[in-house]
């Protein structure tokens, strides 16, 4: 078993500490394989954040383009959505080429619309798509017949409780969410956990995932090979 060469290329965390949660998540369930991987981590393509201060036509230093013996390529967050997909499309094509593997993490879709479900499988049809870890359900039934590998999986930030050790705090029981900049929902207090006051984000029930603990899942891993 010969080391294996794996480049994660995850959500910038300046503008939104959620991708930190699972993207070190991501690193946790790397470390727990058991395998001499070498880790190497690049940020995803931020022109289209800059752009917002400065131009739309403003340059940034793509690192994943010059990528050389790398065994896996690891996209990861809400990559399945058409704008993120339109963007990867050279990258793709090059690790296709030199025959880098192309695992989606811990990911999901951006509207989860069905637009945009038809238009990103037409984009990734051109590929050879190793392995789909879907962080939601709706990701793993939209595109789980695209890959080699699919599993109906979690987001990686729920394995928090397994590499993060908190200090203790003498406060009341609490969860702690993360928006980005999306207008924050109204919630309400639940049996076990929380949940939305009206629909949002598509009618996701966070609170299920809440209540449920599902970071407590087991997410089979095996097809990473050495």
């Amino acid at each position: 078993m010969g080391e294996i060469n794996v480049l994660h290329v995850g959500g910038y965390t300046s503008t939104n500490i959620g991708n930190a949660f699972y993207n070190l998540g991501i690193r946790h369930v790397l470390k727990s394989l058991g395998k001499e991987i070498n880790l190497f981590t690049t940020s995803d393509l931020q022109s289209y954040a800059w752009s917002r201060f400065n131009t739309k036509k403003a340059s940034s230093f793509d690192p994943c383009k010059y990528f050389t013996n790398m065994d896996y390529i690891i996209w990861s967050g809400p990559m399945l959505g058409t704008m993120y997909v339109k963007k990867w499309i050279n990258i793709l094509r090059k690790a296709n080429a030199v025959g880098t593997k192309i695992i989606c993490m811990s990911a999901g879709g951006n509207r989860y619309t069905r637009e945009e479900i038809e238009e990103v499988r037409s984009i990734l049809k051109e590929f050879r798509l190793y392995a789909l870890f879907s962080r939601d359900f709706e990701t793993y039934e939209n595109y789980k017949d695209l890959f080699e590998h699919s599993y109906s999986g979690i987001c990686c930030a729920f394995y928090i409780p397994e590499y993060f050790k908190s200090w203790k705090l003498d406060v009341e029981p609490y969860v702690v969410f993360n928006f980005e900049q999306h207008t924050e929902p109204l919630f309400v207090k639940a049996n076990e956990g929380f949940e939305f006051a009206e629909k949002w984000g598509g009618g996701l029930n966070f609170g299920r995932l809440v209540k449920d603990g599902l970071y407590k899942r087991n997410i089979p891993i095996s097809c990473l090979e050495g």
